[in-house]
């Protein structure tokens, strides 16, 4: 082997675990690091390390787009060779070198969904070594995710419970699978997206059906803690016998796609159903969907238990609160912690959503609950309180129509007691 091979082998082995790198090589001018960007972590280390020589050869930067025209000028099989260059190949699998994730849905319409995941969550996922299988593909560098998205792969909502009294205390029932549904009001419970237990195994191998939301432990929950949370909740007011109980997932599949990696739903894999589920509620025909199943029930009262802060206002709570607004349903949402992972219990209550107020919101409640605001915005805009209309926030250095625009469901201009 000549020295500029064993240069190239040693230098992959420091670059290959970093984000952004898609392959090394040997070119007429050196050792040439394919990467998927310009301004790629990988790139960043490399010239932070070594700048632009390596034990004494020369080293160019090659976007990925060029690496491809070069195998495709030679002849080489695109993603074969990607997956040789990436590596150390006989110990990596195809999903550790992969460099982006495709996820293709069918319902409500077409399309190709790319998922904004930041290097760490991509670097867990590529970890987890997921495997080619009924749902996953891995070529030229893309996990891609086909059959989780369709039609028959939905979640549907379900009409599960009934309001009652005995002896004058409320009390929920199970309705039984020949009962019609009640006609009495209506009381909604959401919840961002079915996860493991809402799924059984399929009649094929490796395939999932949908059972129904609130499955395992998130079901047995709501049937210990509803009534009891009814009770106390003063926010709700009275809750009348014959009223009903349905459970919805805004968006209807295994947005944790837990079914391609097999890990428990917290850190980066947290993030990544964040970031799958984020990328499909951003297709407005799923929202529409959602919408028409919710009209179709009336709810008087809507409680979102979707993963967020206590405010309502932050992680995917937050972007189901914004929706209600915009269509006009401020006025009966509640909020309340998912119920998994012993998220309820004898003290929970639903509490009325209520908006940030920009006089009285400390530093840290404006940083978590306010979209594009920072520490540093934060705190300017302590600083620069009180505001008479929402519209003084525009003189804070940082904030202007657009940052408003994306908070305008989220903030009210309360009286101060500053003078």
């Amino acid at each position: 082997m000549t020295d500029i091979q064993q240069a190239k082998r040693s230098l992959g082995r420091e670059l290959r675990a970093c984000d952004g790198f898609v392959g090394i090589g040997v070119g007429d001018d050196g050792i040439r690091l394919y990467a998927e960007s310009e301004t790629a972590p990988v790139v960043k280390m490399l010239r932070d390390r070594w700048g632009t020589t390596y034990e004494g050869f020369s080293i160019s930067v090659v976007l990925s787009t060029g690496f491809k025209a070069e195998q495709r000028q030679s002849g080489a099989p695109v993603g074969q060779e990607l997956l040789a260059l990436s590596a150390s190949a006989k110990h990596r699998t195809a999903s550790e070198a992969a460099v982006s994730l495709c996820i293709e849905m069918n319902w409500p319409i077409r399309t190709l969904l790319t998922p904004k995941i930041g290097p760490k969550v991509f670097c867990d996922l590529r970890k987890a070594r997921v495997q080619p299988s009924r749902y996953v593909s891995i070529t030229d560098g893309c996990i891609r995710i086909r059959g989780m998205f369709e039609c028959g792969a939905r979640v549907l909502e379900d009409v599960r419970y009934w309001v009652v009294r005995r002896n004058g205390c409320l009390g929920i029932e199970r309705l039984p699978p020949e009962c019609p549904d009640p006609d009495g009001p209506t009381l909604l419970i959401i919840l961002e997206s079915p996860h493991r237990d809402e799924y059984q195994p399929g009649s094929r191998p490796g395939s999932m059906m949908p059972i129904g939301p609130a499955q395992g432990g998130t079901g047995t929950a709501i049937c210990r803690y509803l009534a009891d949370i009814l009770r106390k909740s003063k926010d709700v007011g009275t809750v009348p016998a014959g009223a009903r109980v349905v459970i919805a997932n805004p968006v209807p599949f295994q947005a944790s796609l837990h079914a391609v990696h097999r890990k428990e739903l917290a850190g980066s894999f947290a993030r990544l159903r964040d970031a799958v589920w984020t990328s499909i509620w951003e297709v407005q025909e799923v929202r529409e969907a959602f919408r028409t199943t919710m009209m179709q029930y009336n709810p008087h009262w809507i409680v979102s238990a979707c993963t967020g802060g206590s405010d309502g206002w932050s992680g995917l709570k937050g972007q189901m609160s914004d929706w209600a607004y915009a269509n006009g349903l401020g006025d009966r949402l509640y909020t309340a912690p998912h119920p998994g992972r012993n998220g309820w219990n004898g003290s929970t209550k639903f509490k009325k959503l209520r908006k940030i107020d920009i006089n009285h919101a400390c530093e840290a409640s404006l940083k978590r609950s306010l979209i594009g605001v920072g520490p540093k915005v934060a705190h300017r805009i302590v600083d620069a309180r009180p505001f008479a209309r929402l519209c003084c926030l525009k003189g804070v250095e940082g904030i202007g129509d657009g940052m408003l625009d994306k908070n305008r469901w989220r903030i009210t201009a309360g009286r101060s007691a500053v003078t």
